[in-house]
């Protein structure tokens, strides 16, 4: 539906259900990180870069970022969650 109305005036075209279903997917993947996000469920861990050949800290300012969920009661995809 959104499609056609932002085509030009008096257009005409059929139902896409791929299309539906891709956009009521990605809907609600926003509507589920912005909940996420109000509701404080991210526990974030940040870990320094550290060399593989002598374990030394070679990027003090630049960390990796890690993000798990704390409570997946409510997700039906569980395998973000923290276990």
């Amino acid at each position: 539906m959104y499609q056609v109305k932002k085509a030009e005036k008096g257009y005409i075209t059929e139902f896409d259900l791929e299309l539906f279903t891709k956009n009521a997917k990605e809907t609600e993947m926003r509507r589920l990180f912005h909940k996420m996000l109000n509701e404080e469920l991210f526990t974030y861990y940040f870990q320094p870069i550290v060399s593989a050949a002598d374990g030394s800290i070679y990027a003090e300012i630049s960390r990796h970022l890690l993000v798990r969920i704390r409570s997946c009661s409510w997700l039906t995809r569980k395998s973000a969650c923290m276990k």
